[in-house]
């Protein structure tokens, strides 16, 4: 197999032999550099790399509007933001122009995941964003686990790893049928495993808006995310188009944040399966 051709962009030269070092070996070539934005798009025209690492806050050019040009001069490049900018609105805006994101916080441990979840689609001309009605991958297992708290009626789902788009379909497919099937009074989207996400931001746009797993006025939803990386999957329900009908959706780091809101104690969440038709794998609360 032929290494991934990797663009490395960011301003600040540490960060730039950081993310070399963590790439030091024979699955990756990195084929070149560069210090701001006008310099990505170039080197970009000029390398056709299968990858680029970008930054967001860049001089000359910013990230955002790097990643817009880049995409017409070097259209089949893959682009992972590298960044540590926090700003919902510029978050969105990224995942909407890249493939995903990884803290600068957090690269040491999720550069390499974040660019393994990607690389079956670097090279051969696929895109995630993309439904062609491809046969998925049967062999890996499903990367979330649901369980059910039938006293306070709680549904629980969490997800493990990385996700592609039908991951997040099947996902709620399933929780849609556990919810009809179970009709809990409050439901949580465990995402504290999650460090990092590959997705495009039009699909966690179009996951959003899907009616919630819960519309009633009263019932609360949870997000749970114990790392701030997870912020590029909690976008997917916190989008402003969206947020006036979750008015019930919390977001909390912490488990025990929405046990206390609920009012109760630490609940006990029995397996469910993963296909709301099979066996339920054992559930580690």
């Amino acid at each position: 197999m032929s290494p991934i051709r990797v663009l490395v962009v960011d301003d600040y030269e540490p960060i730039r032999r950081s993310i070399r070092s963590i790439l030091s070996n024979s699955r990756f070539q990195i084929i070149g550099q560069a210090a701001d934005g006008l310099e990505a798009v170039q080197k970009s025209a000029d390398l056709q790399p299968d990858l680029i690492l970008l930054d967001i806050g860049l001089p000359q050019l910013n990230g955002i509007k790097a990643a817009e040009q880049i995409s017409k001069v070097a259209p089949h490049s893959k682009i992972l933001f590298v960044s540590q900018e926090t700003d919902p609105s510029v978050l969105e805006l990224a995942l909407s122009l890249g493939t995903g994101g990884v803290s600068k916080s957090c690269i040491q441990s999720d550069l390499l995941p974040a660019i393994e979840s990607v690389q079956r689609f670097i090279g051969n001309g696929q895109d995630d964003s993309s439904d062609k009605g491809n046969t998925p991958v049967t062999h890996q297992p499903v990367p979330y686990r649901f369980g059910f708290d039938s006293t306070n009626r709680i549904l629980h789902g969490c997800f493990e790893r990385f996700v592609s788009k039908q991951d997040l379909r099947n996902y709620h497919q399933t929780a849609v049928k556990h919810v009809a099937r179970l009709s809990p009074n409050s439901y949580v989207l465990d995402v504290s495993a999650v460090t990092s996400t590959t997705v495009t931001t039009g699909m966690l746009l179009e996951f959003a808006k899907l009616p919630p797993l819960l519309p009633g006025a009263q019932r609360h939803r949870f997000i749970v995310a114990a790392n701030s990386a997870a912020f590029w999957l909690m976008r997917m329900y916190a989008v402003a188009a969206v947020r006036t009908s979750r008015r019930h959706l919390h977001v909390v780091d912490k488990h025990a944040e929405a046990w206390e809101i609920l009012g109760i104690s630490e609940p006990r969440f029995d397996p469910l399966p993963d296909d709301a038709d099979g066996e339920a794998r054992c559930f580690a609360s």
